[in-house]
């Protein structure tokens, strides 16, 4: 691998940050938080042995960023590049194309290697992507198929019909209790095909469904009670995490989160209407 490996230990476990439960977990658990001084400088030290970026890693991070900027920045300059010939700029062609680039990409601090190698991917590539996502994928499939899905839609009709408050509270709280004691891809594969099936014409928009796959989405990422909730909650289980204080103070969390998430998208679908949530990007 020509990038820094050392990085990629210290970093891989890192997922981005929500403000509330960041601070369940630096306030609630205090009694258990031994101090010791010194801790500035070990990281300093550590930061040292890692070094600086190298080339690759520079490509790499670009790489990524420019993916995920195109993505999140398509409704600027989706009716630019409509039609078969902009297909490609899609998230999932996006991320194919410019990983596959990397395969090519010579690399500087190893001479006659690329940045990534097939040496790379089957050392570092975690395998079990390639079980959990198409296994969850399928469980939707199935649901469609079977018209389980269908079943389950009308039952948060009266939930719709009560209103839009209503509406987000129930996927917000449905996604987000789910995932707490499943996981959040399993809990994916059984909400977006219900999402999608029982507000097709929500509010009388032909993808009213986009709200409420933004809604679930959401609500399901907030998943910590469990060890199996997410890789890193299994990460941290393993390393000897007290699994009776991670369900309490997550359920706490999956709490908060629940009641922030209604009311953001309470404000931003509800209230304001705002683009960006009720239509697909390619309309947006």
């Amino acid at each position: 691998m020509s990038f820094n490996a050392d990085r990629v230990r210290h970093f891989s476990g890192v997922q981005p940050d929500e403000s509330a439960m960041g601070a369940i977990i630096t306030e609630a658990p205090r009694p258990e938080i031994t101090e010791f001084k010194g801790s500035k400088e070990y990281y300093r030290k550590e930061l040292e042995k890692i070094g600086p970026m190298t080339y690759e890693e520079k490509v790499i991070s670009f790489a990524f960023l420019l993916v995920v900027g195109l993505a999140v920045l398509k409704p600027l300059y989706a009716q630019y590049v409509k039609g078969p010939y902009f297909a490609w700029l899609s998230f999932s062609p996006l991320f194919f194309i410019v990983a596959s680039l990397l395969f090519f990409w010579p690399a500087r601090t190893k001479k006659g290697e690329n940045i990534i190698s097939i040496p790379t991917l089957v050392s570092h590539f975690p395998v079990t992507i390639l079980f959990i996502w198409p296994a969850s994928v399928a469980l939707g499939t199935i649901l469609n198929d079977t018209g389980v899905s269908a079943v389950f839609a009308q039952w948060l009709q009266p939930f719709i019909a009560a209103g839009d408050v209503a509406a987000i509270s129930a996927v917000t709280i449905g996604s987000n209790g789910l995932s707490q004691v499943t996981s959040d891809t399993a809990t994916a594969g059984v909400m977006m095909p219900l999402v999608i099936k029982a507000f097709s014409h929500w509010n009388g928009l032909e993808y009213g469904a986009v709200a409420f796959i933004w809604i679930a989405g959401a609500s399901l990422s907030f998943s910590y009670a469990t060890a199996s909730a997410t890789g890193a909650q299994g990460i941290v289980a393993g390393y000897g995490a007290n699994l009776q204080r991670m369900f309490v103070y997550g359920i706490i969390g999956g709490v908060i989160s629940i009641v922030i998430t209604i009311l953001y998208f309470w404000i931003t679908v509800a209230v304001l209407k705002l683009d960006f949530y009720i239509l697909p990007p390619s309309t947006g």
